[in-house]
């Protein structure tokens, strides 16, 4: 099942984090780019989120919840139906053992927080192979 990015086609992310006001300042910036979000509180609902809706796209925060993100990575690359869609981590521990754990759950990449909103777009569009278009 390959992912379709027409112009019909509008792409979807999830965001899996624990601060509700984080989620809000991602959504707000990828909807200014075309982007729609679907918000998870933690791995429980992001799991549920992912595998009812399929985005096309998941940014996860390994934060202080982290094992239950990472275990939901780990159930998503299991299922057929979602072991297509890419993960991007964004922690604020930055150690070589939590990228090397978030890369064997079968994160794609790992970013750093602070994350600014425009930097996790920009790596959503490189994941996904988007065309990069100049701010709104």
């Amino acid at each position: 099942m390959g992912l379709s990015h027409s112009s019909e086609h509008r792409t979807v992310a999830l965001i899996v984090d624990t601060a509700r006001g984080a989620r809000e300042k991602f959504a707000e910036h990828f909807a200014r780019h075309g982007i729609t979000t679907i918000q998870a509180q933690d791995g429980f609902q992001g799991m549920a989120k992912a595998a009812a809706l399929r985005p096309d796209v998941i940014a996860a925060d390994l934060g202080m919840n982290g094992h239950d993100v990472v275990d939901m990575c780990f159930r998503l690359k299991r299922q057929d139906s979602t072991k297509h869609i890419p993960i991007i981590a964004v922690t604020a521990i930055a150690t070589v053992s939590a990228v090397e754990q978030a890369l064997r759950a079968g994160c794609v990449s790992v970013l750093v927080k602070p994350c600014p909103p425009h930097v996790l777009l920009e790596e959503i569009r490189r994941v996904l192979a988007l065309p990069h278009h100049p701010a709104a």
